[in-house]
């Protein structure tokens, strides 16, 4: 990210006769900010082996400064390590080089100078951010995001200066010219993709947009048409103290400033520079609103908290207001940069946050008419260099991002990212869900967030430590996930959620037989607080019945039986959390319907057993007769004859005899639990009242067992 924030340099009074000495040639390329040719004078002055030694110093810790200005770290350490070996006790390095070393990935070397560093500067800011953060990278180390970052072959000459999405392609900075060992410039030009990640040769965006030196980063308000970018506020290449008509500040900086630039009959027109740009302080990185009225922008203006902050300024009756700086949840006594404003989501850069080296992408939300905490992207997104001019396309799906993580070419590069989302889907049909409600609870906060249209969601974890996740969406039941296993991300990556259904099963409270035929509707009370049919169900032979219902919601069942008293269960709503609910679901499952005591109401038992060719009751009879016995107690004027009734199989004689002995039995052990006899009337009929025809019975077993019965009838 070579020359980000120092693109702004000075151009030093020309002197009036040549500089025949190297060191000073050096020095008047470094004092210019032409980096590239200053390092490269101090790399041939090193040849001569008859450097002072005090010479020898000062060029090794000017080269390091010359890299460290164009990001060239592994450089830049080299050189900073020979100075302070030699002068150990020049704090002014310090800071830097622990940068440097951090952004190495030498931990431990870079808390060393940090450290050194604090006590030499007494900045209790700086010693809690450095300290806090050796233990921040360990702790989130497995910090994770769900994109999938590749490089581009976006030619940024080294430098990287932002993306823009504008019609059928990019936007980017790119270089005039590409001469090794010298400074390189940058226009505004434009790309299309080609196929996959390969982009055409940047072109021109327009001769309008051409400068002598840097213009970039650009920001596209499409409603209106108008793009917003970053350039030098001179295009003289030397100043002139004694002009009177200068845009240079008064130190001699040719500072960066804001422009806007309209689109109209298919070119670039009516250039001009925003309001709140001043000569004496540089505003770069502009991001405009979706509605462009708002631009974000980062400036080093006085009254900041440090280094550069984020600014924001609003367009009122055509005329942007003064700036307002976003305040110190957002800015800190470092550097922050390249802020990308998508709704009420602000991406930004900042070396003053917790982070994992260098320049780090964090997240905040406007809510509440304040700023989240930024949030780290994570890792992917984030890396031990530097990260910045995050880019998200509007479906949120993808986007871009500039980095110098390439070790081994160490410049800037395009990458191109694309969400690989966590996904919710139904258990049953696979398909995804929309609108589901997650909250994540880690280190005592909780990030609300809901899956799209396509059932996707997305968030950072940090797999070393606690995520408790909570997914609810009112059809269905709600999920909690709760691990800290490196696997959590695999775990969330397809959550399958089941459908809250309100099941039951409706038998016969004496046989305990399921019921076919039974009705069972379920009504839903409405914001009137009044009871509205929602759906309905006739059991089948298992006498089962489910609806799918809302946790949000409160419920009544309707069971009807034909001659049974109808039965009516309210449900509580699950997010009432009402301590009963468990047990009123579990009274429904079975649900017994009561016989209505009418007369003539045949009631059939077929579970009452007796041994093979034996009158004597089977122990598993006696539950169900207990059951008949409640039912006579809780109907005590009622009156009952107990009739037996056998298959066909045998003779009449055989099997009238046998039935009489059977209702015999069963009217003897109502008798001893306690039912006066003058309510009970026992009769066998044998195989005069069948179910089915003999033949049918001959053929199926199963048809003749149907026969072998006990009935009830209310007398």
């Amino acid at each position: 990210m070579k020359i980000l924030l120092n693109i702004a340099f000075i151009l030093l009074c020309a002197n009036s006769f040549a500089q025949n000495n190297a060191i000073k040639t050096a020095k008047e390329h470094q004092n210019k900010g032409y980096f590239i040719e200053a390092s490269v004078e101090y790399e041939k002055i090193l040849t001569d082996k008859k450097l002072e030694e005090d010479e020898l110093n000062n060029i090794h810790k000017n080269l390091g400064h010359c890299y460290y200005a164009i990001h060239n770290y592994s450089l830049t350490q080299k050189y900073w390590e020979l100075y302070l070996s030699k002068i150990p006790t020049d704090a002014s390095l310090y800071q830097k080089y622990g940068l440097v070393l951090n952004s190495e990935n030498k931990k431990t070397e870079a808390e060393l100078f940090y450290k050194k560093h604090l006590k030499a500067l007494e900045d209790t800011f700086l010693e809690q951010l450095y300290i806090a953060n050796f233990e921040w990278v360990s702790e989130n180390k497995n910090l994770k995001s769900t994109y999938q970052i590749t490089k581009t072959n976006i030619n940024t000459g080294g430098v990287a200066m932002g993306v823009a999405e504008w019609n059928d392609g990019l936007i980017v900075g790119f270089p005039q010219t590409q001469k090794d060992e010298q400074t390189i410039f940058y226009n505004l030009g434009f790309v299309t993709k080609n196929d996959s990640l390969e982009y055409s040769e940047p072109q021109l965006l327009s001769n309008e947009l051409s400068t002598s030196f840097y213009a970039g980063y650009p920001s596209v308000d499409k409603a209106n048409e108008v793009l917003y970018f970053t350039a030098n506020s001179s295009e003289e290449k030397k100043f002139k103290q004694k002009k009177k008509e200068t845009n240079y500040s008064s130190k001699g900086v040719n500072i960066l400033k804001i422009y806007s630039i309209k689109y109209e009959n298919n070119k670039w027109v009516n250039k001009i520079g925003l309001a709140f740009n001043s000569n004496e302080y540089s505003c770069t990185h502009p991001s405009i609103s979706e509605d462009g009225k708002t631009i974000y922008f980062v400036s080093n203006m006085p009254g900041g908290f440090g280094g550069y902050d984020i600014y924001k300024a609003n367009l009122v009756a055509g005329e942007w207001s003064a700036p307002i700086n976003l305040g110190k949840t957002i800015n800190t006594k470092l550097d922050e940069m390249t802020p990308f404003i998508q709704k009420d989501n602000l991406f930004f850069s900042s070396k003053g946050f917790l982070g994992y080296g260098g320049f780090d992408v964090y997240q905040t939300k406007f809510i509440n008419d304040k700023y989240t905490t930024p949030k780290n992207m994570g890792k992917a997104i984030n890396s031990n260099e530097d990260d910045f001019s995050f880019y998200l396309s509007g479906n949120k799906q993808e986007g871009y991002l500039s980095s110098n993580r390439d070790e081994e070419l160490n410049i800037d590069n395009v990458y191109e990212f694309i969400l690989n989302p966590f996904l919710v889907v139904d258990a049953d049909t696979k398909e995804p869900i929309a609108n589901v409600a997650i909250n994540i609870e880690r280190n005592k906060n909780i990030e609300s967030l809901a899956t799209n249209n396509k059932g996707e969601w997305n968030s950072v974890f940090d797999t070393d430590n606690e995520n408790m996740i909570l997914l609810n969406s009112p059809y269905y039941e709600i999920k909690k996930l709760k691990t800290n296993s490196a696997g959590f991300i695999e775990e969330v990556k397809r959550v399958e959620l089941k459908k809250l259904t309100l099941f039951g099963q409706v038998i016969y409270s004496i046989s305990e037989n399921p019921i076919n035929g039974a009705l069972v509707t379920l009504y839903e009370k409405n914001k009137a607080d009044e009871w509205v049919k929602i759906d309905s169900e006739i059991t089948k032979n298992d006498g089962k019945w489910k609806f799918y219902i809302r946790n949000d919601r409160e419920y009544q069942v309707e069971v009807e039986v034909d001659g049974y008293i109808v039965s009516k269960t309210i449900v509580p709503a699950l997010n009432q959390n009402n301590p009963n609910r468990d047990a009123i679901i579990s009274s429904l499952n079975p649900l017994k319907m009561k016989a209505e005591p009418k007369k003539d109401l045949i009631i059939k038992i077929d579970n009452i057993y007796f041994d093979y060719d034996k009158s004597i009751l089977k122990v598993e009879s006696y539950s169900i007769l207990d059951n008949l016995v409640d039912f006579l107690n809780e109907n005590s004027s009622v009156r009952i004859e107990l009739s037996a009734h056998t298959d066909c199989i045998a003779s009449d004689g055989y099997n009238l005899r046998l039935s009489t002995s059977r209702a015999k039995s069963a009217y003897n052990y109502l008798v001893k639990k306690g039912i006066t006899k003058n309510r009970l009337v026992s009769k066998g009929y044998g195989k005069r009242k069948p179910l089915n025809t003999c033949e049918e019975q001959k053929i199926d077993p199963k048809v003749a067992a149907k026969n072998r019965r006990v009935e009830v009838k209310i007398l």
